[in-house]
């Protein structure tokens, strides 16, 4: 998804443990040559959303995920995969989130699918979107690093049409991207711990003929995410879920009980 917060780029950072030519084309660029990452962006996302559609799988420690996305006017997402040993179900749909819940217990009413607001006043309720859409934001290759200033893209291989960039921020540059971030999302606890949070952070990206995504390698200290994309302009289906199989996240009880704990109300 292209709205990027700092929960999005923090919590595709805990999925880790959880780009001058104009144009980023093979025919534009040799080995050796360099662009803004400005550039490499502005190239990529303007081929993602004339593609439309998309699929990705993720690998990173403990994370296996997959899924289908939509670009362009009306954004949507669906993964699936494990995060830990945990099932994931995610769904984003005109700007909301749905979680699979893992069981009826931790929704108000018993409901199947938790929604959450990312505009909410409520942090749980900011956290888990914030989460979903970390994941959402897998179909953008670039999305942890984006706004990064006077940064290049390197090209390093040209081969069989697809062009490889490798892009490489310092510690101190993705503190910066990260405090940016949490400034624009309102963050200023967040804006604050963003230089402790970043690492000196490398991403390698394959692009084909058409400046489409064929590979992501994101490596930050010494964990590594791999997205692997496919599928551009692939017929997709994206539903939110039944509405009265959604609910939301039952908040802890005054005494101190978790959320699956005590009496629930049916409906």
């Amino acid at each position: 998804m292209k709205t990027t917060t700092t929960a999005t780029t923090l919590g595709a950072a805990t999925l880790i443990a959880l780009a001058g030519c104009g144009s980023g084309s093979g025919a534009d660029v040799s080995e050796g040559d360099s662009v803004t990452l400005d550039a490499l962006s502005k190239d990529v996302n303007a081929a993602m959303e004339g593609a439309g559609t998309g699929s990705m799988k993720a690998t990173s420690t403990n994370v296996e995920l997959e899924g289908d996305f939509e670009l362009g006017k009306n954004e949507a997402a669906s993964i699936t995969g494990t995060t830990g040993e945990q099932p994931v179900d995610v769904r984003v749909v005109d700007g909301v989130h749905y979680l699979k819940a893992p069981s009826p217990e931790v929704t108000q009413k018993g409901k199947t699918w938790i929604k959450a607001d990312p505009g909410s006043g409520n942090p749980q309720d900011q956290q888990l979107a914030g989460s979903m859409e970390a994941m959402a934001d897998l179909s953008d290759p670039l999305a942890a690093i984006g706004g990064a200033d006077d940064v290049d893209a390197e090209v390093t291989k040209v081969e069989d049409g697809k062009v490889t960039y490798e892009i490489a921020l310092s510690k101190k540059q993705m503190g910066a991207v990260l405090e940016q971030q949490a400034k624009d999302a309102g963050d200023e606890q967040g804006a604050a711990m963003a230089a402790q949070q970043a690492q000196k952070t490398t991403t390698t990206l394959v692009v084909d003929e058409d400046d489409l995504p064929v590979k992501a390698t994101t490596t930050a200290g010494d964990a590594t995410l791999d997205v692997a994309y496919s599928g551009w302009g692939d017929d997709v289906s994206i539903q939110a879920p039944p509405k009265d199989e959604v609910g939301t996240l039952k908040m802890p009880t005054p005494g101190g009980g978790s959320p699956g704990s005590g009496s629930s109300s049916s409906g």
